[in-house]
């Protein structure tokens, strides 16, 4: 099960997602957090956010956690975009877009986009 790879809707999103990935990366950050509610409560971008906006991890916390998770890529979409095909708990993006458009302003996903790209850029001068 690799994480990162494409994102097949004939499978469950759940299988495809590399718990020990994942479960590495959470421990780096919130291991704190971690060891007080468990891995079920963190383990996919929603639930990150979930925690967020519940004041369970900092926003810092949140967008270093996000841009580095190894997220399910969603294939391309038709320009009309409708999330039917997407993961419920998928990319970080597609959830802000979808479900937390109340929850999460726009300087929250200006900030994520731009730590992505800051991680993006130190991988390619490496």
């Amino acid at each position: 099960m690799a994480t990162s790879g494409t994102y097949d809707p004939e499978q469950p999103w759940q299988n495809q997602i590399d718990r020990d990935t994942v479960k590495a990366l959470l421990q780096h950050w919130i291991p704190d957090a971690l060891n007080q509610h468990g891995f079920e409560a963190f383990w996919t971008p929603k639930r990150l956010i979930d925690r967020y906006t519940e004041g369970k991890i900092t926003r810092d916390t949140t967008l270093q956690i996000l841009a580095r998770y190894p997220y399910l890529q969603i294939p391309p979409t038709p320009e009309i975009e409708t999330f039917a095909d997407i993961p419920d708990e998928g990319s970080a993006h597609d959830l802000i877009y979808r479900f937390d458009a109340g929850r999460i302003d726009d300087q929250f996903l200006d900030d994520l986009d731009s730590l992505e790209d800051q991680l993006r850029s130190m991988r390619h001068t490496d």
